[in-house]
């Protein structure tokens, strides 16, 4: 078969721990949880079959919430070899998890921030521990000495100054592999 699409974005869960003010997750009438991996391994198969050159875990929920989402990435990596990317809020990552995800074949982890601002956080996200998450994640990596998975941040929101971005960008640098700004997505597409 030819290649459908260059990529592919998967919702393994729709559970989260966050509540930010701009997601629409709180309006959703569908059941709340989490794929199984049967269904998830129907899907990798055709992306196998369609050749799709990245698989992207997002969505409204927290990936890190499914207990079984280092298996599915390895077996993402067992099936084919495309691009493996997630989108986290990081605030749940543990020595433990990291290490794993590491190892998984993961090839970029994509930590979403609302705010420079430790107070503008979205409730549910402790910024200090989500913090120290990610700078445990990057300094395992590099005890690992592995190169990926990258360590890319993502502002959601950017509603910070020229100012505190560069005080952010100082405590941070050497850490993720690329910061990227933009600006709060318009999920209703108007």
């Amino acid at each position: 078969m030819n290649k459908i699409h260059d990529m592919i974005s998967i919702e393994v869960t729709n559970i989260c721990n966050a509540r930010c003010s701009f997601c629409p997750r709180e309006k959703m009438t569908r059941p709340v949880g989490t794929m199984s991996f049967e269904l998830f391994k129907k899907i990798i198969d055709e992306c196998a079959e369609n050749n799709v050159g990245e698989v992207n875990i997002t969505g409204y929920g927290e990936p890190l919430i499914d207990k079984n989402l280092v298996k599915k990435i390895r077996y993402i990596k067992s099936r084919y070899n495309p691009i493996v990317s997630m989108t986290t809020n990081g605030s749940l990552l543990t020595k433990d998890l990291t290490e794993k995800l590491i190892d998984s074949g993961l090839d970029e982890l994509n930590v979403s921030f609302y705010s420079t601002k430790k107070e503008n956080q979205p409730k549910g996200i402790d910024h200090e521990k989500t913090s120290a998450n990610v700078k445990k994640f990057f300094e395992l990596r590099k005890e690992m000495k592995k190169k990926l998975p990258r360590l890319v941040a993502r502002f959601t929101c950017n509603t910070a100054n020229e100012g505190e971005i560069k005080e952010w960008e100082k405590e941070w640098k050497g850490i993720f592999d690329e910061t990227v700004y933009q600006n709060l997505h318009n999920f209703a597409g108007a």
